[in-house]
């Protein structure tokens, strides 16, 4: 999966491709997680940035994406708490 979302391919999907977006971002959630469990605290903040980043990047394009917006309010509350 880590080598699916580094690929060249999945760093050029448009932001503007919502369901590829999407999947890009349900894809690293749990890699997000398995490196907080695993107290590996740089993946774990690159994999956060990359978070935020994509979700930016997709609500630029499609406002109206609630999955977006939860993920973004869920990354907003678990790093400024």
């Amino acid at each position: 999966m880590t080598k699916t979302l580094e690929s060249h391919t999945s760093q050029n999907v448009s932001p503007c491709d919502t369901h590829s977006q999407r999947a890009l971002l349900l894809m690293e959630m749990p890699l997000a997680e398995a490196a907080l469990r695993s107290g590996a605290a740089s993946e774990f903040d690159r994999r956060i940035q990359s978070l935020e980043a994509r979700s930016r990047q997709v609500l630029s394009c499609a406002p109206r994406e609630s999955f977006a917006w939860l993920l973004a309010f869920d990354l907003k509350f678990c790093t400024d708490g």
